[in-house]
């Protein structure tokens, strides 16, 4: 069906990311600017679907095509479909998608590039299907777990290490958002805009949405890093060594989010 490794295909991990989320102020912050009633959208990694249905709520005559690699969140996203008949929902590879070229006039990718074993493949598929003038919008995540203060080498390490048995086995790219602005203007496309902001950012006390996010995560990815470590004791006593270092007064945590957007010629 695809050839992308996810390890994070859990359906808590489906709920986590549709409510860490406000779609109607994510919509209006980022991509409302670049639509309009009449435009075809390409929501690529679209998850549960809750970004294409509010855009459908702002544009009811667009049409919006969305695609994930796991079949249960297509299922979420053709049951919003009930309430507006312009959603389309399929799974599918990214790196083969099943439109005609030049179809779409607005393409967007949000947390999935980081999980791509070949990028620069996937951009190359996002522009065969921008149309000329169309705009291309990433966003993804740079140093999540692997920025934190202060420096503790023996857990840095381990994390490295899970990180290294993570990318030559899946691909995954915890720095992919550093990337993205390369990853397009080395394809030729145009009016390259970047922003960056803080995505996640954490000191002193944390509060329980935070530990406990982190615990969601740990449960979610316990197998890939058992795999990694070779060892389940190990990974259990890196998931508690973590999850003490964060509930520590002093420590900080912190990662940035990139949000990158062209234009195909």
């Amino acid at each position: 069906m695809n050839n992308i490794n996810y390890f994070m295909n859990n359906p808590d991990e489906g709920k986590r990311l549709a409510l860490q989320v406000n779609p109607r102020s994510f919509v209006e912050k980022y991509l409302l600017s670049y639509l309009n009633d009449s435009s075809n959208i390409l929501d690529i990694g679209c998850g549960p679907g809750v970004i294409a249905s509010e855009i459908a709520n702002f544009f009811p005559f667009s049409k919006i095509y969305c695609i994930d690699a796991i079949y249960d969140r297509i299922l979420e996203v053709l049951q919003k479909k009930d309430k507006n008949n312009k959603i389309f929902g399929a799974v599918s590879n990214i790196y083969s998608l099943p439109f005609e070229s030049n179809k779409f006039d607005f393409i967007y990718s949000r947390f999935l590039f980081e999980y791509l074993k070949h990028p620069d493949k996937a951009v190359n598929e996002i522009i065969r299907l921008c149309s000329p003038g169309g705009r291309i919008w990433l966003q993804d995540i740079d140093g999540q777990l692997h920025w934190f203060y202060p420096e503790e080498n023996p857990l840095s390490l381990k994390i490295q290490k899970i990180s290294t048995y993570l990318n030559q086995a899946t691909g995954f790219d915890p720095f992919i958002g550093r990337k993205l602005y390369h990853l397009l203007y080395s394809k030729g496309v145009k009016n390259i805009n970047v922003k960056a902001e803080i995505h996640e950012l954490s000191w002193g006390k944390k509060d329980d949405s935070f530990i406990n996010k982190w615990k969601n995560k740990f449960d979610i990815t316990y197998p890939i890093i058992t795999k990694a470590l070779n060892n389940s004791n190990e990974a259990h006593n890196l998931i508690k060594e973590c999850i003490e270092f964060f509930k520590r007064e002093d420590t900080m945590v912190y990662s940035v989010l990139f949000t990158v957007t062209g234009i195909k010629e």
